[in-house]
């Protein structure tokens, strides 16, 4: 007998008579039969329960009965038609707020399919008899909701409509304005020009007198004009705001756009005289006084109307002065141009009515459009009356405007934009109509929703009556329920302790001793041999019953559990054979180091390659350490060479910590390849490659690459560095195509060139060209220039391509390219003239803007970057024409540097190949003499004569001439 059945016999001659008998009477039996038994006493017990259960809970059910078929549906029915009341209720607003079709639609189908289960409800509650009375008022008050709902909603869906052709013709009125200005503005610049190269035709006298009356008085129409316009935006903006129940200080939005408002038109009122302007300036401060009284959360009527009448007091006295401006600066120019002679005063006249009727027809028109702006936000129907008579005004003043421009001019687009924004105000779908069935629409939904507001009053109390009715029902109903259950729960409390006492007696006389324990000791049994011990003795195997089957199992389990730990260990030996052979197989070289560091395996490949001279004393077991020092001192590695510890310390930290693939160069030549990484083990497994030919190809690769850069920097020196940078960038292809582009060109020339050449050596002649242009190059690279070409002792220069800074920018840097040539030509005239060279050398440069073509011209086989055009010629005849010394610009780059650099007027010349002549200027650089200098230009007469650099006889000339010229011209006086 085994050690478990002797303490088993012993626990069971310990316990209680009935119990030895109860486990005798077990042992003739097997578990299922022993279980079913166990099984079975509970069934017998639970069957007890459930019958006294049964008579109790049939009690229960009689009395809850009463509580589910009425009570509770009763309650549940009312609560529910409160519910659905409150949801159509407050849908009955949302509806109002609605922001789209679809959001209406939403919204009333919700409330529709409300409605309906509310009637459905009222009909369940006129089933059970109770309240008749409140269920009748309950119906009438959600028959008369959903007709005010109706209402509303089709009101509502009105609204939107309206609301989404307001913001289509919204948006068109934007357009049509935008289109009406970009029209109109043009048309008024070129009246003004031709009003002012028209007066420039007369004598200095009148031109003078005509460009003052004229500037001045277009100013302060232009001022007014302006001052009524903001004034017009700035009453929109307001009424917008008091329109969506909002003052500017609560949006943010809007406190920005009517503070710049407020801010342009009180800058127009600071620019009137309080003297002459005293009326228009009272009415423009009242009007600002009233808009400041406007203030907090809510406005009142009367403010509103006070805002509206200041604003209508403002235009009344700003018409007026703005037709009076527009009749002094008519009846002006005609007394001004009438005192010059008749062809000329039509001319003026013409064009200054002209710009006259443009400027009246700007001023109008956005008085229309602010107008139509304040009809889409009025509040009040009754305030689109004047809104209409105030566009009706504006249209008509421009329609007699454009009846006052000259039919010469092409005014059909204009007209076009016109007779849209009047058809905005006019036709039958304006947006005075809209806005008044708009507002007409709001009205109607506000009405239905105050008549819902009182129908749900008594709608609520309705309910609230029902709900009373049916709560008093359900507490009877429940007082009763409760003492049923009460007493149910004691007779199931007694039931529930003799349920568990059983249940107790056959677990601990039983279940316990002759079921769980056998199966404990079979488990621990179970688990020693899992976990590898098959020295493990296996309890009960003497058993008849099915532990004891189930132990004669586990025996068996365990033999063949020997005899497969005895054939694993002739696989794992067979399958490290083949890993050898496989490891010996590949064409790298590989090593395993565990991990201490330790060599674990390695092919032979591994020492041929990596550690030739030292193959023969790697083993397992070595430290990676040292097998590196072992190889040092063989002195195979290269990159070792001198600083042995060092390297050492470095391919460690590399071993250890595996990153990147490295390369290791030994002394023979061979350069390897490293590849390391850890194992999940913490060892480090490395393959070691032969690179040495991809290393060889690397480096001819590279020889070939630096030939390469040395062509490149050889052919830069053929090309400006702007372009030479952009072709081998790939930003520029190398194609013969060419764009239009604004830029700056300059050309400069040796004074006499030719005649110093000709008396020089032709090698001092070349040394000293060679450093001039050197020079010259420095500069103009500094400054950003692209040279184009170099034609003997002439530069070609522009500024502006293949970069640019801007159009000024590049100007200014030409120019100041151009001072510092001079600057610099004259400190090396000095250096030369040490050198014995006596001839003076001067330069003459010319510098143009305007619109070339640059870009790759040529064929397909050569081509040249260059520029061309009349920008180009013009800058070549400015160099030809300039002084020697100075430096000539035209009148476009003059514009673009006159803030920057001084210049003064030089004489208008005739350029070969234009046909307008062109405005010169000489630059003023730091070496210009200009204190006896005389130069004046003063119409037919012209005097350019510089003293000090006239010899003597150029002087007595001179005299002689201007001598002759006093007396010519005192016998014309």
């Amino acid at each position: 007998m085994s050690e478990t059945e002797s303490i088993q016999r012993n626990k069971a001659q310990s316990a209680e008579p009935a119990k030895n008998a109860l486990g005798k009477f077990a042992s003739m039996f097997g578990i299922k039969a022993k279980l079913s038994l166990a099984f079975l006493v509970m069934v017998i017990l639970t069957v007890g329960a459930c019958a006294i259960a049964w008579l109790v809970f049939g009690q229960i059910q009689r009395s809850v009965s009463v509580v589910t078929e009425r009570s509770i549906p009763e309650l549940t029915l009312a609560l529910s038609i409160a519910e659905v009341s409150a949801d159509i209720t407050a849908g009955a607003p949302a509806i109002i707020a609605s922001q789209t079709q679809a959001d209406r639609l939403e919204r009333r189908n919700r409330i529709d399919s409300s409605g309906a289960r509310l009637m459905e409800l009222i009909e369940r509650w006129q089933t059970y008899g109770i309240a008749s009375d409140v269920v009748a008022n309950l119906s009438g008050s959600a028959m008369q909701i959903s007709d005010r709902i109706s209402a509303a909603d089709a009101a509502i869906e009105s609204q939107l409509s309206l609301s989404a052709r307001i913001d289509a013709h919204s948006a068109l009125l934007d357009a049509t304005h935008d289109d009406f200005l970009d029209t109109l503005e043009p048309i008024i610049d070129d009246a003004v020009f031709d009003l002012v190269i028209t007066s420039e035709t007369g004598s200095e006298d009148t031109a003078d007198r005509l460009r003052i009356a004229i500037e001045h008085l277009t100013t302060r129409l232009d001022r007014l004009t302006t001052l009524k316009a903001d004034g017009n935006l700035l009453f929109g903006l307001m009424r917008e705001s008091l329109a969506h129940g909002e003052t500017s200080e609560q949006d943010s939005a809007a406190a920005a756009a009517m503070k710049q408002a407020e801010t342009s038109f009180a800058a127009g009122v600071a620019g009137l005289s309080s003297e002459t302007d005293s009326e228009l300036w009272r009415a423009a401060e009242e009007f600002l006084d009233v808009k400041q009284t406007i203030r907090g959360p809510t406005v009142s009527a009367d403010s509103v109307l006070a805002l509206a009448d200041a604003h209508e007091n403002f235009i009344q006295k700003v018409q007026p002065e703005i037709e009076a401006t527009r009749e002094k600066l008519l009846s002006d120019t005609r007394t001004i141009t009438g005192q010059h002679t008749a062809a000329m005063s039509d001319l003026v006249d013409t064009g200054a009515l002209t710009l006259l009727h443009l400027l009246s027809l700007r001023a109008d028109g956005n008085f229309a459009v602010s107008t139509l702006r304040e009809a889409v936000n009025a509040s009040d129907a009754i305030l689109l009356t004047p809104l209409g008579e105030r566009f009706d005004a504006a249209t008509g003043q421009m329609d007699r405007a454009l009846r006052m421009i000259p039919a010469e001019l092409d005014l059909s687009g204009l007209r076009n934009t016109i007779g849209a924004l009047l058809d905005l105000g006019t036709s039958q779908d304006s947006l005075f109509e809209l806005r008044r069935l708009q507002l007409a629409d709001l009205e109607t939904a506000g009405e239905a929703v105050l008549g819902i507001h009182e129908q749900s009053i008594g709608l609520g109390r309705a309910v609230a009556e029902l709900v009373r009715v049916a709560e008093s029902i359900s507490t009877s109903t429940a007082t009763e329920a409760s003492q049923v259950i009460n007493n149910g729960r004691l007779v199931m409390l007694v039931i529930s302790a003799a349920s568990i006492l059983c249940a107790l007696i056959v677990v601990f006389a039983f279940v316990g001793p002759r079921l769980i324990r056998p199966i404990e000791e079979t488990t621990d049994a179970m688990t020693r041999l899992a976990a590898g011990d098959t020295d493990v003795d296996i309890p009960g195997i003497e058993r008849g019953d099915e532990l004891g089957h189930m132990a004669h199992a586990l025996g068996v389990f365990r033999d063949i559990t020997i005899e497969v730990q005895e054939s694993n260990l002739r696989e794992i030996e067979t399958a490290r054979r083949l890993l050898s052979d496989a490891i010996e197989s590949i064409s790298e070289a590989f090593s395993l180091y565990d991990r201490d560091d330790r060599l674990v395996v390695c092919n032979e490949k591994y020492g041929t390659l990596v550690h030739p001279e030292i193959a023969d004393q790697i083993t397992p077991g070595l430290t990676f350490e040292q097998i590196l020092r072992q190889a040092l001192e063989a002195g195979f590695i290269e990159s070792a060479r001198g600083r042995e510890d060092e390297w050492i310390a470095e391919r460690l930290a590399r071993h250890r910590n595996p990153g990147s693939p490295h390369i290791m160069q030994r002394v023979d030549g061979l350069w390897i390849m490293i590849s390391e990484r850890k194992t999940a083990e913490g060892g480090i497994v490395a393959v070691y490659s032969d690179i040495t030919e991809l290393k060889e190809r690397e480096n001819e690769l590279a020889e070939k690459s630096r030939a390469l850069e040395q062509l490149s920097s050889q052919l830069s020196k053929y090309l400006s560095p702007q372009v030479y940078q952009s072709i081998f960038t790939g930003q520029q292809a190398a194609t013969v195509t060419s764009q239009r582009k604004k830029l700056t060109v300059f050309f400069s020339d040796l004074e006499g060139f030719t005649e110093i050449a000709d008396r020089l050596e032709s090698e001092d002649m070349s040394q000293l060209l060679n450093e001039y242009l050197t020079e010259m190059s420095k500069i103009a690279l500094d400054h950003g220039a692209t040279i184009d070409k170099y034609v003997g002792d002439s530069i070609m220069i522009f500024f502006g391509d293949p970069f640019s800074r801007g159009l000024r920018e590049d100007a200014l840097a030409c120019v100041r390219m151009a001072i510092a040539m001079q600057k610099r030509l004259e400190e090396l005239s000095e250096r030369w003239s040490e050198h014995g060279v006596t001839e003076e050398f001067k330069c003459r440069m010319g510098i143009a803007t305007g619109f070339c073509t640059v870009g790759n011209f040529g064929s397909e086989d050569r081509m040249d970057y260059t520029i061309i055009g009349g920008t180009v010629n013009l800058a070549s005849r400015l160099e030809s024409a300039a002084a020697a010394g100075s430096i000539l610009i035209s009148g476009e780059t003059h514009t673009l540097v006159q803030n920057d650099i001084p210049c003064r007027a030089h004489e208008t010349i005739q350029i070969k190949g234009l046909a307008y002549p062109v405005k010169t200027f000489v630059v003023e650089t730091e070496t210009s003499d200009t204190t006896n200098r005389i130069v004046e230009h003063r119409g037919k007469l012209k005097i350019d004569l510089d003293p000090d650099s006239m010899t003597d006889e150029d002087r007595e000339l001179a005299v002689t001439l201007l001598s002759d010229v006093m007396d010519e011209l005192s016998k014309r006086k």
